[in-house]
């Protein structure tokens, strides 16, 4: 390495020798500033860090102070990477380039943040919406000019941070060996990822983001530029070599840590024996005999009201829309949780309905019943422990243990590391509680089977994931379908299944846990929002074989073909009167299917390149969104079977399957783990005001602009529908639940 960097050789020393002997730093430079400036995600932090300018200030500050180090350390290393003997101008020129071109593409990042932020020309709120969403729409509407200032204070600082390198670097850098600048970063990796391991959540919630992917890339730079050193002085392939390792390790799975951790499993307060997985149906009976306030419906005659619920996937945006339709659901009506025997969450939605769950498993009771309350309740106290649960940073965990954990563990498996980017999730979810209710038991950090009961109020949460090897659709449930047409049925079914192929008996070896194993809420949450490459497939032993499970938008986003199963299931009963096989009663009821969702416009969009190699990859991703509305179509042509019962009705209060719709076509809110204040309010508007149910409009138009009045008129009256008719959703819960039909005017202001 020493002789790249000090030879006195003459042969080379030309102005090429100089980058060739730092392309490693180059590369770095140059591929960190496209990134910068090209990847969605660094856009959408910034514009996070934009909106939330002064809580954030802090993470702002060591974010600036992360992209000076970034540059100079290139610079440094650049430096000490060329000859001696080499061309001076030639070794200022190529340290210089090296350190300029990332902040180039923040500069650039910046601006594109800028340029692409969405700028809605409301004037003023209608009687429909509160008018907070205003002022969050005129600060989204800051952004562009916000940014491209950023963008140009990066570029201009960048500049006379490279005159003060050029001019002051040479000097105080001579002498100066890589071996030395290699060694002193590598050792600085090594405190980061000792700190992160550690402190696996407030570590990189303290420098954010941004600042951990550029020390990453600094010690990345450094090591890139160390194993080409060494290619270049004892002609071994370092680089080649360890990359080669990786694969091998990754090939023979000798690297792969992401097996989900294993918890007691809660225990029946009965029997006092580990529960077990109960058929659908059976919980059902068990779950409506244990309703507290079913005498009140038998009373008056009517059918107990039962709520399933879909919460679609979408990172952070989908958890907050999830918690905070449930959480005001509960806040105006005491007895709703109690009312919901089942959520069908994927993803971002299976974290908002599993935060809800948790909530209501410490703070809901199942009880007698109660009447909702009408008019403007302001935020409850549900909306309020939810919104401090999720307003916070879920991505700075999952980069961090990802950089500074898992691809140092790919090269180096003997590493022993207390979990991977996935614990690193679920140990944020789980602090989340702890510190925003402490002193609270947390139920995310307990056994999975010990957030439902039947005896109580808490709703039972499906997490739907996908099966890597078969793409079947395997749910965490607490329950299990005798005639689920997916034979992988659910995580807790898979037990040890044994079967006889003649006189022989076969062990199947299906088992993920044994009995008295678990894993805990928020890992099972977790689960189910492994998104593609983000997050690692969970690993699970069996005693004959493995599988992982991922995602469960591979199959469905919307949750609804979970919910569609187990509404088909539970209407069997209907077929038999409610009699099960052994004599007994299952007390009368009335399903409800509410989607929480998201409005998306499926465009016929433009050809793209690279055809023969990404159309498969753009296919896989773009079916997506499809499946989630063939499976909310589907379901709702089959509960929904005489479309014409609903023309002349209000269609949110009379159909057994409303949907509440997010806006992603005007009020697009970025997929991200990472949500800024205003981000958050815009979903917190579309999660349904039921007081506001029956007005008029959501938004006024004030001002348009003349060659675009009719498409801002379009997207008003989008605006104003989707808004109208989840105000609309929210309010119906309360008629849903009394049985009681809706009045005229706003049905569910102060009376």
């Amino acid at each position: 390495m020493d002789r790249v960097e000090g030879s006195t050789e003459r042969t080379g020393d030309g102005p090429w020798s100089s980058v060739i002997g730092a392309r490693g730093v180059l590369i770095s430079a140059l591929v960190c500033g496209a990134a910068l400036a090209s990847v969605p995600q660094f856009r959408e932090i910034a514009r996070t860090l934009a909106h939330d300018s002064t809580p954030q200030a802090r993470v702002i500050a060591v974010t600036a102070v992360a992209l000076v180090a970034f540059a100079s350390g290139l610079w440094t290393l650049a430096w000490a990477a060329t000859r001696a003997s080499a061309n001076t101008m030639a070794r200022r020129a190529v340290a210089a380039s090296a350190a300029f071109l990332p902040i180039v593409g923040a500069a650039i990042g910046l601006w594109r943040a800028g340029a692409d932020a969405m700028t809605v020309a409301i004037g003023q709120s209608g009687e429909a919406v509160d008018s907070s969403i205003v002022s969050a729409l005129a600060r989204g509407n800051a952004l562009p000019q916000l940014l491209t200032g950023a963008g140009l204070a990066t570029a201009a600082a960048g500049t006379i941070l490279i005159v003060l390198l050029d001019r002051l670097g040479p000097r105080s850098m001579n002498g100066l060996r890589l071996r030395s600048a290699v060694l002193f970063l590598c050792l600085v990796g090594i405190a980061l990822g000792v700190v992160f391991d550690r402190a696996p959540t407030s570590a990189p919630r303290l420098i954010g983001s941004l600042s951990i992917v550029l020390l990453f890339a600094l010690v990345a730079s450094a090591v890139l530029a160390g194993l080409l050193a060494i290619k270049d002085r004892h002609k071994v392939p370092a680089l080649s070599i360890v990359v080669a390792l990786a694969m091998v390790f990754a090939w023979f799975n000798v690297s792969d840590n992401h097996v989900p951790e294993l918890v007691a499993r809660a225990r029946d307060p009965q029997s006092n024996a580990p529960k077990e997985v109960v058929p659908t149906v059976v919980a059902l009976q068990s779950w409506l005999e244990g309703r507290q306030d079913r005498t009140h419906f038998e009373e008056i005659k009517k059918p107990y009201p039962i709520f399933i619920i879909s919460a679609q996937g979408g990172g952070q945006y989908a958890a907050n829309l999830a918690a905070t339709f449930l959480a005001r659901a509960q806040d105006r009506c005491p007895n709703f949780a109690q009312h919901v025997f089942a959520i069908s969450a994927v993803s971002g939605g299976a974290i908002g309905a599993g935060v809800f769950s948790a909530l209501a498993k410490q703070y809901a009771t199942n009880g007698p019943w109660q009447g909702c309350r009408t008019g403007d309740l302001g935020v409850g106290p549900f909306e309020t422990k939810a919104n401090a649960l999720l307003a916070r940073d879920y991505l700075s965990p999952v980069v961090a243990a990802t950089l500074f954990g898992d691809l140092p563990h790919a090269v180096l498996p003997f590493l022993k590391r207390h979990g991977d980017r996935a614990r690193a999730f679920d140990a944020a979810l789980q602090s989340a509680w702890d510190e925003a209710l402490p002193g609270i038991a947390n139920p995310l950090r307990g056994s999975y089977f010990g957030l439902w009961d039947a005896a109580g109020a808490a709703p039972a949460v499906i997490a739907n994931t996908t099966q890597v090897e078969n793409g079947m659709r395997v749910a965490i449930s607490p329950f299990m379908s005798i005639d689920s047409p997916q034979e992988a049925g659910t995580l807790h079914q898979r037990t040890r299944r044994t079967v006889y192929i003649g006189m022989k008996l076969l062990d199947e070896g299906w088992e993920a846990l044994k009995p008295d194993e678990d894993i805990s809420l928020a890992t099972a949450l977790g689960i189910s929002a492994r998104f593609p490459w983000l997050m690692p497939a969970a690993r699970f032993r069996t005693s004959l074989t493995e599988f992982r499970l991922v995602d469960g938008a591979y199959i469905d986003n919307s949750g609804d073909e979970t919910a569609f199963d187990l509404v088909t299931e539970l209407g069997q009963l209907e077929a038999v009167s409610g009699k099960l096989a052994d004599g007994s009663q299952v007390p009368r009821y009335e399903l409800h299917l509410i989607t929480l969702t998201e409005d998306v416009l499926l465009k016929p969009g433009a050809v793209q390149g690279l055809g023969d190699l990404l159309s498969p990859l753009r296919t896989m991703l773009t079916t997506r969104p499809t499946r989630g509305q063939i499976a909310r179509q589907r379901v709702r042509a089959f509960l929904n079977r005489a479309p014409g019962l609903y023309v002349g009705t209000r269609y949110e209060f009379a159909t057994r399957t409303p949907m509440v719709m997010m806006n992603q076509q005007e009020l697009q809110i970025p997929l991200t783990w990472q949500l800024s204040e205003t981000s958050r309010k815009l979903v917190a508007v579309q999660a349904g005001e039921a007081q506001r149910c029956g007005l008029a409009s959501a938004f006024e138009i004030v001002q348009t602009d003349p060659t675009r009045s009719y498409e801002e008129s379009r997207a008003f009256d989008h605006i104003n529908d989707l808004m109208r008719s989840n105000n609309c959703v929210a309010c119906s819960v309360m008629f849903r639940l009394s049985g009681e039909s809706p009045r005229d005017g706003q049905p569910c202001a102060s009376r």
